[in-house]
This record gives structure tokens, C-alpha cells and sequence, in this order.
């Protein structure tokens, strides 16, 4: 059940982004979950209101989400930040996590970026946005998933309340990607909505290392903006 619900996201992805259109606020969504024990797995000693969403180790987690990645109903437990389900032959793993302040009230919000490989080395990758509340950690959003040139999450940047995110873009196909599509937005209470014109620049590739590596390693890249 899981691998289907991600095998069918790739070729809606693929549909949605194939003319090359930009990521909007409208691929985000708030879950509206409320807050569950269930939702965190927190290490390190004290009482929950001393814990900060820093302290959370989502190296060692137990992930729910309804998305490429994750099937609500068959919550992912990662280990040293991989996941293997070896019946269903796909993989997840945290490739990053990016903390700021979004919801403006003094303490940080953490950005979960997790990638799933799967049948045939498909590739998605998305991220969860977590908030803490009454000492554990609560997914309030997400990014819609991105498979290669077609919408995968290239950064993401949290910076005076803003989430800035840059994701890869192609008219062509998913090996090939030709524009970063950039996308501010900020929490208004209930979601992220956007927070200024979305922009584009050409992407300029020097290496296949972003593409043939997407394990959270630094990579080197070459950005132009569109003439």
C-alpha cells in the first residue's frame, strides 16, 4: 500500500510539472493533525517543557505523514537516518534538516527533508515542517515531493520568518534540469502562504553530482540568472 500510493505520485508529479510551471504556495498543506505522543520519539533527559526542537534527534525517528514517502497508516522508523522495507524494495532516508524560526514566536521550527528510492531507482524527495508543542514535536506542513528535474528540492533556507525554497525545474525530462524555480513563503497562523513573487534562473550544470547523489552531501553547482 505504501510503495503503490508512491509509485502513483511520480506520474501526477511528472503531469503537473513537465510544461516546466514553478512550485506554487498550493503545493504545500497543512495536515491539521493534532498534536500526538505518537508523532515524536525525543531523546536527551529533562521535562518537555525544557525540550528544544534542536534536541529531537529525526536521525532516530518515527515519521507519519500521507505522502510519496510515507503512508500515514505505516508510520516509517528511521535508524541513523535510513529506512529500508525490504518486502515493499524502497528506501527512506534524511538528507537534511534546516532550522529557523517560522511561526515567529522565538523558538525554531525544524525542516525535515527525507528522499525515498524505490522500484527501479525512482526518486522522490520532500520535506516535513516540524513545531514544538507541549514539549514535543508536531508536523504542522509539508513539501509536495519532487522527483529529479521535475520539482526536487534543490535548498531550502529558513531567514527572518521566510522559508525560501529552490527547486530544480526542466521542460525536458527529469535527468535534465534547466531552471531553479525560487519560492518564499511564511506562516500566517494556520499555513505557509506565499511571501513574494516566485523567481527563476537558469540552472548551469558543471556536475551530475546533485542528480546521482542526493544523500545530504554538500554539492557544487553553478547558478545563472535568465538573460
Amino acid at each position: 500500500m505504501l510503495w503503490s500510493c508512491f509509485a502513483l505520485s511520480i506520474p501526477i508529479l511528472l503531469a503537473a510539472t513537465s510544461c516546466g510551471s514553478m512550485q506554487s504556495s498550493a503545493n504545500l498543506q497543512s495536515n491539521g493533525r493534532s498534536p500526538s505522543k505518537n508523532d515524536a520519539q525525543v531523546r536527551g533527559e529533562g521535562t518537555k517543557q525544557s525540550i528544544d526542537i534542536r534536541q529531537v534527534d529525526f536521525r532516530n525517528f518515527t515519521f507519519h505523514a500521507d505522502s510519496a514517502c510515507i503512508d500515514e497508516k505505516e508510520p516509517v522508523l528511521v535508524r541513523d537516518g535510513k529506512f529500508r522495507n525490504e518486502s515493499k524494495k524502497f528506501d527512506v532516508s534524511v538528507t537534511d534538516i534546516i532550522y529557523g524560526d517560522l511561526t515567529g514566536d522565538g523558538q525554531d521550527e525544524a525542516v525535515v527533508r527525507l528522499l525515498c528510492i524505490g522500484i527501479s531507482s525512482s526518486r522522490a524527495d520532500e520535506a516535513i515542517i516540524y513545531t514544538m508543542q507541549a514539549g514535543q514535536p508536531v508536523p504542522i506542513s509539508q513539501l509536495d515531493p519532487g522527483h529529479g528535474a521535475f520539482g526536487s528540492i534543490w535548498s531550502i533556507g529558513i531567514s527572518n520568518g521566510i522559508l525560501t525554497v529552490e527547486r530544480l525545474s526542466s521542460e525536458i525530462d527529469a535527468a535534465t534540469p534547466q531552471y531553479v524555480d525560487t519560492e518564499m513563503l511564511r506562516w500566517d497562523g494556520r499555513q505557509l502562504i506565499e511571501a513574494g513573487e516566485p523567481k527563476r534562473r537558469r540552472y548551469v550544470q558543471e556536475r551530475r553530482s546533485e542528480l546521482e547523489n542526493r544523500n545530504g552531501r554538500s554539492q557544487e553547482r553553478e547558478l545563472s540568472r535568465v538573460h
